[in-house]
């Protein structure tokens, strides 16, 4: 309980930090929904859906605040019809205090 009450102290903190903003031309980011549950276990899953519109690159950026780097446990990527790799621990350029999530797409 300490846990989850920790976590969701430290939700409000973490949606304050500014946005980082895609490098490349080609694509728009359109929407994204942003969707939290607590587990009965006590895990917290955070499922960001991204919509985009235009010529998607091979590898796709996600950036997370930091902080939240050594408690992300397994990160997952899809679409109607395929699941994509994802790699954790990617450095975003020089962007710091976020860690990264990679999508390939290739893949």
């Amino acid at each position: 309980m300490i846990a989850v009450s920790l976590l969701l102290f430290s939700l409000p903190i973490a949606s304050s930090f500014g946005g980082v903003f895609a490098q490349t031309t080609g694509y728009t980011i359109t929407q994204v929904n942003h969707q939290i549950t607590v587990m009965y276990s006590g895990q917290v899953v955070v499922q960001d859906t991204i919509y985009v519109s235009g010529q998607v690159p091979d590898n796709f950026m996600i950036g997370l605040p930091f902080m939240f780097s050594t408690d992300i446990l397994k990160a997952v990527a899809y679409d109607s019809s395929n699941i994509y790799q994802v790699s954790l621990g990617v450095p975003l350029g020089n962007q710091t205090g976020f860690y990264g999530a990679e999508v390939n797409f290739n893949g």
